[in-house]
């Protein structure tokens, strides 16, 4: 199976999302990742979702969105083609010991220190989704407080 990325442009009314996620769940497909963001001036929002699948079961699901009330367009983005980024924040416990060291790998990883108390550091990544694999897998040496993660765009 193949990730796909699905760009979908919609109306900003109520119920859109609701309608939109279960026309996954009707056809047995999870969302690996999801965002939204208004991108037109009439008010249409763009979601974003990534889901795995042969080409076969995307199509249907294009099929079965394109029919929703409120959905304009459904576009299978081909990931070799666009531009994929997303963003981490990680809330890490300042010690002593690996204040430095801390620094040091968010600077290897381009993060940006956000946050820098005493006991306290928050740092912000934005990149290929393997780059954010990597940088959390890297996090797991520090004491992490919290994470969270965007969700793929797309352009």
């Amino acid at each position: 199976m193949k990730q796909h990325i699905l760009s979908i442009i919609v109306n900003n009314r109520y119920g859109v999302l609701s309608r939109v996620a279960g026309a996954f769940n009707r056809l047995g497909h999870n969302i690996d990742s999801f965002s939204s963001g208004q991108v037109r001036r009439d008010g249409s929002f763009c979601l974003t979702i990534v889901v795995e699948g042969e080409a076969t079961d995307i199509d249907l699901i294009k099929r079965q969105l394109g029919r929703l009330v409120d959905v304009k367009c459904v576009e299978d983005i081909e990931m070799s083609q666009v531009e994929v980024h997303e963003m981490a924040l990680v809330k890490i416990r300042r010690n002593g010991d690996n204040g430095t060291r801390l620094d040091m790998v968010a600077a290897s990883f381009n993060a940006e220190l956000v946050t820098d108390k005493r006991d306290i550091a928050v740092l912000r990544l934005s990149g290929k989704p393997a780059w954010i694999d990597a940088f959390l897998e890297r996090m797991d040496e520090f004491d992490v407080i919290s994470s969270s993660r965007s969700g793929v765009v797309a352009v």
